[in-house]
């Protein structure tokens, strides 16, 4: 072989590898968003405005993050010794005490109520959240290795984390080498990845997960219980994660907690699971095609500009722009005429029944609606209307 086939051969092989791992190194640390924002600045303004800086607020340093009471259920609701507020602005917000343990109390956002919740008190940040709702997060417990769910429910747990909140390393890793010597070498941009790591850096809490893999066995690991991808590094593929025994993509009849019976996703953050199953994933599509938390359009979707306005959307499908009436068969400027509103319906539970979209971007027709036994496009709409109604008046469509 030539020395200038080898050559290239090593390149091509380089290449590979840094697409493949990312290239954050093994020995960077975290250095927090605000040092990021030093070089960062419009990026940094922009993400302390998204719902991933705001996951988690000081009522002493921000008081006006508590919703503020409207009306109340019945049950115990109490306010008492909070200090942190977790979400609030899209679907959901709950109170946790000094120590992040929870309060007894949701406020859900689309019914502007206080209800009950975690009466029993079994929720833990430390156990269930810190991975996801912080940057940089390590969990301890007393009874290590948590190789039981009796141990998973009867342990006591804490830990560290580098920062509270989605921060800038969450989604672009370890940055202290690049603070020290700012290099597109020494930090990761998941924009550059190839398709699969790009949306698994998002994944790695946009899924859900129980028993991560052992890397070397390739099976569940014993040692977990974790509801995130425990020792996940952007750059890596979150496949490589995800336990055999949990959560896979379901086929079609699989029912439960977790899907409905077409393998639509039922419960929230599981965006991964969907996605695969779409047309948009099959053309190569990543997340950040629609989504963006450096866009001062992000708003609470954190999307590029306004999906409601069909103006994302448009971005890649400008020829049903002229046509949208014929497309659509409702008048261009109903909400039946909004794209998210066919191809992303509510159909999953985060605060209520049903308040967060489906990220397979199929129209769920009225007729798969009836025998599957689930929500379909058409009725998240005309919610007086029965699904037989609408299997009718879409035969007229036809006609």
């Amino acid at each position: 072989m030539k020395k200038s086939t080898v050559a290239v051969a090593g390149l091509i092989i380089f290449l590979a590898a840094t697409a493949t791992k990312g290239f954050a190194a093994e020995d960077a640390k975290y250095a927090g968003s605000e040092k990021c924002g030093t070089c960062h600045a419009t990026q940094y303004k922009v993400w302390k405005t998204t719902n991933h800086a705001k996951m988690i607020q000081d009522v002493k340093e921000n008081p006006s993050a508590i919703r503020p009471p409207m009306k109340f259920k019945t049950g115990p609701l109490s306010f008492e010794g909070i200090k942190y507020t977790v979400g609030g602005n899209r679907w959901k917000q709950r109170y946790m005490r000094e120590d992040f343990s929870f309060a007894t109390i949701q406020w859900n956002v689309e019914t502007k109520e206080y209800v009950p919740w975690n009466i029993s008190g079994s929720h833990n940040w430390y156990r269930d959240c810190g991975g996801c709702h912080s940057t940089g997060f390590k969990r301890t417990s007393d009874m290590e290795p948590i190789d039981s769910p009796q141990k998973y429910a009867k342990a006591k747990f804490s830990g560290t984390y580098a920062e509270l909140n989605i921060g800038c390393e969450a989604c672009h890793g370890p940055g202290s080498n690049h603070v020290e010597s700012p290099k597109k070498s020494n930090i990761v941009n998941p924009a550059k990845l190839t398709q699969q790591l790009s949306i698994s850096a998002c994944s790695q809490c946009h899924t859900v997960f129980d028993k991560p893999k052992d890397a070397d066995t390739d099976k569940p690991r014993k040692t977990g219980f974790y509801w995130w991808p425990a020792g996940f590094k952007v750059g890596d593929d979150i496949e490589q994660f995800i336990g055999k025994t949990f959560i896979p993509f379901a086929p079609a009849g699989n029912t439960g907690t977790y899907y409905w019976a077409d393998g639509t996703s039922r419960d929230h953050h599981q965006q991964y699971q969907d996605l695969p199953k779409s047309k948009h994933y099959k053309a190569g599509l990543t997340c950040n095609v629609c989504h963006s938390v450096h866009s001062e359009a992000s708003g609470e979707m954190l999307t590029k500009t306004d999906a409601r306005d069909n103006k994302l959307c448009y971005t890649c499908h400008s020829d049903k722009k002229d046509k949208l009436a014929e497309h659509t068969k409702h008048s261009p400027n109903s909400s039946g005429s909004t794209c998210i509103e066919c191809h992303m319906p509510k159909v999953i539970k985060n605060a209520i029944q049903y308040d967060e979209r489906a990220h397979t971007f199929e129209v769920i027709s009225p007729e798969k609606g009836i025998k599957y036994n689930m929500p379909n496009s058409c009725n998240t709409c005309h919610k007086d209307n029965s699904a037989e109604w609408a299997v009718s008046v879409m035969k007229g469509w036809k006609k």
